[in-house]
């Protein structure tokens, strides 16, 4: 046996295998913890509205409730929709076993649980592929193993895939869309070419903001060109078979995505403005991707007549002038990473970031900023909500791509462009970065953070330390960073930023919490609580009632309020637009709310989230 164990330990493919089930069985673990205790907003129209509904159309063959939202978030129906084996009425289920009625809360834990266990199921062995599209690019089953490592180990990927949300998704199949196409520009495998037309067309949708794909698809293979054309030249490879090759794989890519669309949302056939609108003709969208459709036939046309030879003479002038520039993104990201980096853990500010708060989304405060530091608050969310491990990884790799030439240039640069092109278009739609909305970020950096350990271990100095040992630690450190934020995932924020600040509300964590503290309170099924979040109510079995300023009726009267951050911002912007129709009415209400907020230090009940006070859940009695 224990010669048995020893051979086992000393075959590579072996140890690969066991580390990877190791960081699976971390994965799971963590993701199985807290599962069904906490509810989310957005959650709420998924499971109740939209996942029924699709499932509906489909089982009764009426295609058009498949169109159920405009996000639109299919494969969120699809995946979390097993759910509905268990629950097939969701609302009826939730009136009739709400703990209000029930006086408990595991029915309401059990429901949650169902819906959300497919998607970190999904998620958790979707790694597998992962594993394998990296090992077709790379060629290095170690890159492979810390990318899949370092994507399950991330505790905002986690947090999200805990979610019914459709980002829960997102990410992975933008990630799976962009790698698949790299894969395929390296290896010609026509399989995939098929599998990055299936997961761009289940990425859109999921969402169908992901059409962004569609032309940066078409900016990678430049990339490609521009890394690989002196290669080509110079071994006497028929370049132009190539690049004609790669166009007719990209015309065919854009084609079977909109079929894809058009197979499992049936309502966009039957209704094909959701087709063209979803895919091709995405609004704003048009404008770049026909013109990239119309380039792509003129190279097949320059192939047929002329052996690209102007297509060939084109890339060879733009090949220069990225050879002469490109470095210009590593160095703008690396600089710019530090820079915020410094900005913070002195507590100098030099910035004068200190009043722009992390979550501003679309205040005015955000966009009167000017571009370099829209861009630097762009950045700052991510950075400060990525590990340490995997923030200096890719840090590393862009410092060592400036100067030296690696092995894996075409990924990263690829990454690092996405990542510049995906802020530079979050400002243009005048939003500032959260961490839900940058989700399709978080896998990509893990990745570039996996060729950073790499390129670290590179020199011949290194090269004697064991790869095995290296895996080890990292799953060692990704292992502390998800205990000590757990169970509150998506709330995930590095220790880097001084807890003062906040990348990000608490999502409905902490309100589970909050409601059995309550429920542990003598006589808790006759108290009557108002809380200012979703989260609380779901699981408080006495009477709850969760608005901002709409209330029930005169006569009610609250025991127990329950103020988060965001629902206390909410509450203050609700009370000032709709004070005088609403809030007049149940003056007493709202005076009883607003004294409650501004007695929060006496509150009976307090949780921070990660440990930030700013970031509390609190409950207290009402005056």
């Amino acid at each position: 046996m224990k010669k048995f164990s020893f051979m086992l330990l000393q075959n590579k493919k072996a140890k690969i295998t066991l580390l990877f089930l190791l960081s699976l069985i971390m994965y799971f673990s963590f993701g199985f913890n807290h599962i069904g205790k906490f509810s989310t907003v957005d959650e709420l129209h998924w499971l109740y509205d939209r996942i029924p509904q699709y499932w509906k159309g489909v089982t009764q063959q009426k295609w058009k409730l498949t169109y159920i939202h405009e996000k639109p978030g299919i494969t969120l129906a699809i995946v979390s929709g097993t759910g509905l084996l268990e629950f097939d009425n969701p609302l009826k289920y939730e009136k009739q076993n709400n703990p209000g009625k029930t006086k408990e809360t595991m029915s309401m834990e059990n429901f949650y649980t169902a819906f959300r266990l497919p998607i970190l199921i999904f998620n958790g062995l979707f790694s597998i592929f992962f594993f394998w599209v990296m090992r077709k690019i790379t060629r290095d089953s170690w890159i492979s193993l810390w990318s899949s490592i370092l994507i399950l180990s991330s505790p905002i990927l986690l947090g999200m895939t805990q979610m019914v949300n459709s980002d829960a998704l997102l990410w992975t199949f933008t990630t799976a869309t962009i790698l698949s196409f790299v894969a395929l520009l390296k290896t010609s495998e026509k399989k995939l070419a098929f599998l990055t037309a299936l997961f761009l067309g289940l990425s859109v949708l999921t969402k169908f903001t992901s059409v962004i794909l569609m032309p940066f698809l078409f900016v990678i293979s430049f990339i490609f060109y521009f890394e690989k054309i002196k290669d080509w030249q110079k071994n006497n490879n028929d370049s132009s078979r190539e690049i004609m090759k790669i166009s007719l794989n990209y015309l065919s890519i854009i084609l079977g995505s909109i079929v894809v669309f058009a197979l499992l949302m049936p309502a966009s056939i039957i209704k094909p403005k959701y087709l063209y609108e979803g895919t091709i003709g995405y609004p704003g969208m048009e404008f770049v991707l026909w013109p990239i459709l119309g380039i792509q036939i003129l190279i097949i046309i320059d192939g047929l007549i002329s052996k690209n030879k102007i297509t060939i003479n084109i890339i060879a002038f733009l090949q220069k002038i990225w050879e002469k520039y490109s470095k210009i993104i590593q160095i703008s990201l690396s600089f710019s990473f530090i820079l915020l980096l410094v900005n913070y853990a002195f507590g100098s500010d030099f910035l004068g970031f200190e009043k722009i708060p992390f979550d501003a989304y679309q205040e005015p405060i955000f966009y009167q900023q000017n571009w370099l530091k829209k861009m630097l608050l762009e950045f700052r969310p991510i950075i400060f909500s990525l590990t340490p491990l995997v923030l200096f990884s890719v840090i590393y790799v862009w410092i060592k791509s400036i100067f030296k030439p690696i092995k894996e240039n075409v990924l990263v640069a690829t990454i690092s462009l996405f990542f510049l092109i995906f802020c530079a278009a979050v400002i243009q739609e005048k939003l500032l970065n959260i961490i839900r909305y940058s989700i399709i970020i978080y896998p990509l950096m893990s990745v570039l953070a996996a060729i950073g350990i790499s390129e670290l271990l590179s020199g011949k100095k290194n090269e004697k330390i064991s790869k095995t040992f290296v895996t080890i630690i990292i799953i060692a450190i990704s292992f502390v960073s998800l205990w000590q934020i757990k169970p509150f995932y998506l709330n995930y924020t590095s220790d880097l930023l001084p807890k003062k600040y906040v990348i990000t509300d608490a999502w409905g964590y902490g309100g589970y919490e909050a409601a059995q503290y309550l429920n542990s309170l003598p006589d808790a099924a006759n108290k009557s609580v108002w809380s200012d979040s979703t989260g609380v109510c779901e699981f408080f079995i006495g009477t709850c009632r969760k608005s901002k300023c709409e209330f029930q009726d005169d006569s009610t009267k609250f025991d127990y309020l329950v103020f988060s951050r965001r629902g206390e911002i909410l509450f203050s912007r609700e009370a000032l637009t709709v004070k005088s129709r609403l809030c007049n009415q149940n003056k007493d209400i709202y005076d009883t709310i607003s004294k409650g907020y501004s007695s929060k230090d006496k509150a009976i009940f307090n949780l921070s989230i990660d440990g930030r006070p700013a970031n509390s859940i609190t409950v207290v009695e009402a005056r």
